[in-house]
């Protein structure tokens, strides 16, 4: 598995081949053999939200262990060269599942960046993968008008000046 630059140092969580994995300081293993202290901080975040555990519940999940598992996967498995964890100190990655428009979690158990709302993060990734306008309409069964309203508010919550500005964000966050 090649990694991005800039992550051997530091502590970054990845999904490979179905398992969660954390690359540690140069060194890979396994989400669960990591050391308690570091598992309580992802442990934590999540048991402080409420909706994050209702979410869980949501999605089907009961059992603790499981639920960090999924809850640590989907705010912090995609892989990028921002660390996940530095110190004591949490910074989660941007949604990158396939399940965006249908997931109870979406927004609660991972984040949404830039206070977009699904939808308009949605056509965010959509203008990173090269999407037409046309396209994103029939994908997201919308119409051009609305389209481009949820176009505008990106706009104005990124700051950002076109396509090609949106699809250079979505790459540097990794979801595209």
């Amino acid at each position: 598995m090649n990694f991005p630059a800039g992550i051997e140092e530091g502590f970054e969580i990845y999904r490979h081949k179905g398992h969660l994995r954390v690359l540690d300081n140069g060194k890979r293993s396994d989400y669960k053999d990591l050391p308690e202290e570091k598992r309580a901080i992802f442990r934590a975040e999540m048991k402080e939200g409420v909706r994050v555990l209702e979410s869980l519940r949501n999605m089907g999940y009961t059992d603790v262990e499981e639920m960090e598992i999924i809850f640590v996967g989907c705010r912090y498995g995609a892989l990028n060269s921002t660390p996940d964890l530095s110190g004591s100190i949490t910074s989660p990655d941007a949604p990158s599942c396939d399940v965006l428009k249908s997931c109870p979690g979406f927004g609660y158990v991972c984040r949404i960046p830039d206070r977009l709302t699904r939808q308009e993060y949605q056509i965010a990734v959509f203008i990173g993968k090269g999407k037409l306008d046309k396209e994103i309409c029939d994908i997201m069964g919308i119409s051009l008008p609305t389209c481009r309203t949820y176009f505008g508010r990106i706009h104005e919550k990124l700051h950002l000046n076109n396509r090609v500005e949106i699809a250079l964000w979505a790459q540097n966050l990794g979801i595209v």
